[in-house]
C-alpha cells in the first residue's frame, strides 16, 4: 500500500514528466516516468506515458510494449487501447488499429480522443461515409477543438461538401497558423484544380514546419519545383543517420528529395533517395505476395465462366456504370478525367462500393479475400445479386455532387480483381482496362508516396511480380471467362489522343464532344496520386521515363521478363 507521501511524490513526478514531454524534452520526461516506477512498478499512468513518449519519437516497438503492459494492468480503462491503436495507425496496420479503437470505444463509447482518431483514420483512407459518422460526433461534442473541426472539414470534402470543408479549414488555418490544417487545405485546393492556391498553402506550412513531409513532397511534385537550397538542405539534414529504419514521414521526405533531384536531372542522387524511401516503407509493411497468389487461385477455382453465365441473368439491366480498371498508375485517372469532361458522364473517382458491397477486399490481408471467394456458393443467389446491384446504384445516386448524368465512372483500379462479380452484377456495364508499358508503370509505382496501403509497390522485385500477377488476372477474365472490355493502351492515348478518345467514346456508346480534349481544364475533384498531372494537357514526358534509371532497375527488368 502506498503512503500518502509516496502518492504525492508520484503525482509530482508525473506532472514534471508531462511538462518535459510537452516541450519535447523526452529524455527528462522518460527519467521522471521511470522514477515513478521505482516507487510503484505497476503505475498505469507512468507506463502509459512511457508509451506516449516512445510513440511521439517514432519508436513504435517500445511504444507498443508499454501500451500493452498498461492494458494488462488496467484493462478497464480506454486510454491505453486508444494509444495502442494509434501505434498501429502510424505503422499503417489499419486492421489492428481498428481492433483496438473498437476495444477502446467498447469501454467508453463517448471517448472523444478515440472518436477523433477513428475519424482521422477513415479520412486518411478516403472512406468518407465512415469518416463523417465519427467526425460529426466529435465536432458536435467539441465544436471549438481544432482536431474535431479538421476531421469534420476533411470528411465533408470527401463526401462532396468541398465548399463547407474548405471554408472551415481556411478559418482554422488562418486563426491558428496550424500546419496540419494548412496542409489539408492545400490538398483540397490541389484536388479541385486550384494548384496555385495549393502551392501557397504548402509554402506556408514549410514556413511553420520547415521539414514537414507532406508539404515538402507536394511542392516537389509541382512543375515549378521552386524550393530553395536552404529548404532542401534542412530536409536532408533531418534524414542524416537514418537508413531504412525511419518512419513513414521520413520515407515521404525521401520521395520528395527523389522528385527534386529527378527534376534537376541529378539522377544518381535521385535514385539514392528513391531507394531509401522504398526500403523504409517496405520494412514497415512487411508484405507477403504469396497471399495474392492464393487469392488468384481461389478466384479462378470459385468464379468460373459457367458461374458468371449462370448468375449474370439476375444482374441489373442498367448501363449507367463505366468501370475503369488496371494497375494503379496505368492511366486510370487520365481516362476518367477525359470521360468526366463529357456532358453525359459523371466522374465519381475511386469508389470503394464494389469491394464493400461484395465484402471482398482488394488485397488478401489475413486471407480474408481468399476465404470470401472460397465460400461463394454460400452467399451468391438471385436475391443477393439483385439487392447488391440496386444497393450500388443507390450509393452512386447519393454521392454529394452527383449531377444525374446518365453514365458514371468508377475508377477503382483494383476492381480488376472483382471483374467476375462486376459482370454478374452489371452485365451491360462497360469496362475499360488501362494498360501501360510495364517498366513505366512499375517505376511510376516505385516513385509514388501513396496515402493508402499498396503492400507490393515499395520493392523492385515485388512490384514486377505483382504486375505479372495482375496480367494473370486479366488473362483469366478476358480469355477464359470471355468478359468483354476495351483495352486502352496508355501509349496510344498519349501519341494519338483524338483518335484513341474517339474509340473509347464509341465503345461506351457516347458521341464525340470537344470538351473531352480539354479535360485538363475541368474543375472536378481528383483525389488520386495523379491529381497534379491531369490538370495539364497530354504530354509525352512519362513515356519510357524508366530508361534514365535503366542501370538501377535491372532487378525489375529481369523480373518482368
Amino acid at each position: 500500500m502506498l503512503t500518502e507521501n509516496k502518492k504525492k511524490i508520484i503525482l509530482d513526478l508525473l506532472k514534471k514528466g508531462i511538462e518535459h514531454h510537452g516541450t519535447k524534452n523526452y529524455h527528462d520526461a522518460v527519467k521522471s516516468y521511470k522514477k515513478v516506477l521505482i516507487i510503484d512498478n505497476k503505475n498505469y499512468d507512468a507506463i502509459r506515458h512511457l508509451g506516449i513518449a516512445n510513440l511521439d519519437q517514432g519508436i513504435y516497438e517500445k511504444a507498443e510494449h508499454f501500451f500493452k503492459k498498461a492494458i494488462s494492468i488496467r484493462s478497464d480503462l480506454p486510454e491505453a487501447y486508444n494509444n495502442l491503436a494509434t501505434v498501429f495507425l502510424k505503422l499503417r496496420k489499419y486492421e489492428k488499429a481498428t481492433e483496438y479503437y473498437n476495444a477502446c470505444l467498447k469501454i467508453n463509447s463517448s471517448y472523444l480522443p478515440a472518436i477523433n482518431n477513428v475519424a482521422s483514420m477513415h479520412n486518411k483512407l478516403g472512406q468518407g461515409d465512415k469518416a463523417i459518422k465519427f467526425a460529426s460526433m466529435a465536432y458536435a461534442a467539441q465544436p471549438d477543438n481544432i482536431l474535431s473541426i479538421r476531421n469534420y472539414a476533411h470528411a465533408k470534402v470527401l463526401n462532396g461538401g468541398a465548399f463547407e470543408g474548405i471554408t472551415l479549414l481556411k478559418k482554422i488555418a488562418d486563426e491558428h497558423n496550424e500546419p496540419e490544417s494548412m496542409n489539408l487545405l492545400g490538398n483540397c485546393y490541389r484536388e479541385t484544380g486550384e494548384l496555385k492556391l495549393s502551392l501557397e498553402c504548402y509554402h506556408k506550412v514549410l514556413q511553420i514546419d520547415p521539414t514537414n513531409p507532406h508539404a515538402f513532397y507536394h511542392l516537389t511534385e509541382s512543375k515549378k519545383n521552386d524550393l530553395t537550397k536552404t529548404q532542401i538542405d534542412k530536409v536532408i539534414k533531418k534524414l542524416e543517420g537514418k537508413s531504412f529504419e525511419g518512419t513513414y514521414e521520413d520515407a515521404v521526405r525521401c520521395f520528395g528529395l527523389y522528385n527534386f533531384f529527378d527534376f534537376n536531372k541529378n539522377y544518381k542522387e535521385a535514385f539514392t533517395y528513391l531507394k531509401k524511401a522504398n526500403q523504409i516503407v517496405n520494412k514497415l509493411l512487411n508484405p507477403h505476395l504469396n497471399n495474392e497468389k492464393v487469392y488468384l487461385k481461389a478466384i479462378k477455382k470459385s468464379l468460373t465462366k459457367e458461374l458468371i453465365e449462370k448468375y449474370k441473368v439476375y444482374g441489373s439491366k442498367s448501363e449507367k456504370p463505366i468501370f475503369i480498371i488496371g494497375m494503379p498508375r496505368s492511366g486510370t485517372t487520365l481516362i476518367e478525367q477525359i470521360l468526366g469532361s463529357h456532358s453525359e458522364v459523371f466522374g465519381a473517382g475511386e469508389l470503394p462500393y464494389i469491394p464493400h458491397t461484395i465484402i471482398a477486399p482488394s488485397y488478401n490481408f489475413n486471407n480474408e479475400g481468399e476465404k470470401r471467394y472460397e465460400t461463394i456458393n454460400n452467399w451468391i443467389s438471385k436475391d443477393t445479386i439483385s439487392r447488391w446491384s440496386d444497393h450500388y446504384l443507390k450509393l452512386i445516386s447519393k454521392i454529394y455532387d452527383y449531377d444525374d448524368s446518365p453514365r458514371v465512372t468508377d475508377k477503382l483500379p483494383h476492381n480488376f480483381i472483382h471483374l467476375g462479380m462486376i459482370k454478374i452484377l452489371f452485365p451491360k456495364a462497360k469496362i475499360i482496362y488501362c494498360k501501360r508499358d510495364a517498366m513505366d508503370n512499375c517505376l511510376s509505382l516505385l516513385k509514388t508516396a501513396f496515402e493508402q496501403d499498396h503492400y507490393y509497390f515499395y520493392d523492385q522485385k515485388l512490384i514486377a511480380l505483382y504486375y505479372n500477377l495482375h496480367l494473370e488476372f486479366m488473362d483469366y477474365w478476358k480469355n477464359e471467362c470471355e468478359i468483354n472490355m476495351y483495352t486502352l493502351n496508355h501509349e496510344e492515348l498519349i501519341n494519338d489522343p483524338k483518335n484513341t478518345i474517339s474509340k473509347v467514346l464509341n465503345f461506351c456508346n457516347l458521341k464525340w464532344e470537344d470538351n473531352c480534349m480539354m479535360f485538363h481544364k475541368s474543375k472536378r475533384r481528383v483525389s488520386t496520386a495523379s491529381a497534379t498531372q491531369v490538370r495539364q494537357p497530354i504530354n509525352k514526358k512519362s513515356i519510357r521515363a524508366w530508361e534514365k534509371y535503366k542501370d538501377n532497375l535491372q532487378l525489375m527488368i529481369k523480373t518482368l521478363q
